[in-house]
C-alpha cells in the first residue's frame, strides 16, 4: 500500500485516503476503491493536482467482499491533445460515467480509478 501512497499527491486528503479500501496488488497494480459520493472527492482531488484518470473498475459489495461487477470506464488520448487536455476531458468521462452508473445502480459499488501524474 506504501507505493500506491506514494504515488498520490502529497496534498491528496488524508480522510479520503482512511475511507478508500485496498483491494490488493493484482500484477503490480495497486487498487483502492471508494464509494459514491467519495469517489466525487477523490476524482476533484487528483483533477487539482493535474492528474489524469486514465480509467477505472467497478466493484459490488457483498457480504464483506469485492467481486468485479464487469464495469470499466476510459479514455483514449488523443496525440493532438495537450496533457491539460487529457486530464480535463478524463475527469469529465470519468464523472460522467459515475454519476450515470451510480443513477441507474444506486449504492452499494465501489470504484477504483488508474490515474497518472
Amino acid at each position: 500500500m506504501q507505493e500506491y501512497v506514494e504515488k498520490l499527491p502529497s496534498t491528496f486528503p488524508r480522510h479520503l485516503l482512511l475511507a478508500g479500501r485496498w483491494l490488493g496488488d493484482t500484477a503490480h497494480v495497486y487498487e483502492v476503491a471508494w464509494p459514491y459520493p467519495l469517489i466525487l472527492e477523490v476524482l476533484a482531488a487528483l483533477e487539482d493536482e493535474f492528474y489524469a484518470i486514465l480509467g477505472g473498475d467497478v466493484y459490488r459489495e457483498e457480504s464483506g467482499h469485492f467481486i468485479f461487477a464487469n464495469d470499466t470506464w476510459g479514455l483514449n488520448a488523443d496525440p493532438a491533445w495537450t496533457w491539460l487536455d487529457y486530464v480535463q476531458r478524463s475527469h469529465k468521462v470519468s464523472r460522467d460515467y459515475i454519476e450515470r452508473y451510480h443513477s441507474r445502480n444506486g449504492d452499494g459499488f465501489w470504484y477504483v480509478p488508474v490515474f497518472s501524474s
